[in-house]
């Protein structure tokens, strides 16, 4: 009996160790610069859709925050990439926490929730579904309809 248990407890171990040591250590996806249509979905603003020209030196975690953010814990289990990083807003502490997959050539989704301490606004927390599509290489820079990188 003594046997069986202890055969268990190593199987168990093995197994466990099998699962998490695929977890490693990754950087941030970058997205194939150029024109994605992105649309985005939480329980306060809806569901929204732009067309938005990404450059290759744009954050997907934070966009135009990172400045003000610590450093990100970037961890890949298959074909997922999991992000958390915190960020001074300068009222309070925002916790950001992601989960991304995707292939960020044509297509990707984040989910993320963010936290926010001292809650802002009534708000402590809130939750962001974004699809991203890649539409092409070339941004319409003049058109009204589509975001620009911020310099």
């Amino acid at each position: 009996m003594t046997y069986r248990i202890a055969g268990l407890i190593s199987a168990s171990a093995a197994a466990f160790s099998a699962i998490y040591a695929q977890a490693y250590a990754a950087e941030v996806p970058i997205r194939k610069p150029g024109l994605w249509q992105l649309t985005t979905v939480s329980e306060t603003t809806g569901m929204a859709t732009v067309k938005a020209c990404i450059v290759a030196t744009d954050d997907i975690i934070t966009g135009e925050n990172t400045k003000n953010c610590g450093p990100m814990d970037v961890k890949t289990i298959a074909d997922e990439t999991f992000v958390n990083v915190a960020c001074d807003t300068g009222n309070g502490i925002q916790k950001i926490s992601t989960l991304l997959t995707g292939d960020f050539r044509s297509w990707y989704r984040a989910v993320t929730k963010i936290t926010f301490d001292p809650p802002q606004d009534s708000v402590s927390h809130l939750g962001v579904i974004v699809d991203g599509k890649y539409l092409g290489p070339t941004c319409e820079i003049d058109s009204p309809h589509v975001a620009k990188p911020q310099k």
